[in-house]
């Protein structure tokens, strides 16, 4: 062999080893975006078995509040002052909290 093969023999040489690297790099890279992939499909897939549940405690609370205010006109007056004084609760706990947080 001669100076010139050496040379272009060791240049091939480096070429392959930084070839090697940058394949090393992306599969590397590839993997983790395949984790996190799959972490990210197992979290949206929880998110919506939880709304699911909360869409369906709405919808049977809802169904309850619907019957309750067909029923009688007793059963409306007690609705109306629950939502009064649901209102006026949440009223009260935002001023405290508020009155708090301002000390």
């Amino acid at each position: 062999m001669s100076y010139k093969d050496d040379i272009l023999e060791m240049e091939n040489d480096r070429l392959e080893e930084e070839m090697a690297n940058r394949v090393s790099l992306m599969k590397n890279l590839a993997t983790g975006l395949r984790q996190e992939s799959i972490q990210q499909t197992d979290w949206i897939n929880h998110k919506r078995d939880v709304f699911t549940r909360a869409d369906t405690l709405m919808g049977i609370s809802w169904s309850r509040v619907k019957d309750a205010t067909q029923n009688s006109s007793n059963n409306r007056k007690l609705i109306c002052y629950f939502a009064i004084g649901g209102v006026f609760v949440f009223c009260l706990v935002f001023y405290l909290i508020k009155r708090l947080l301002s000390h």
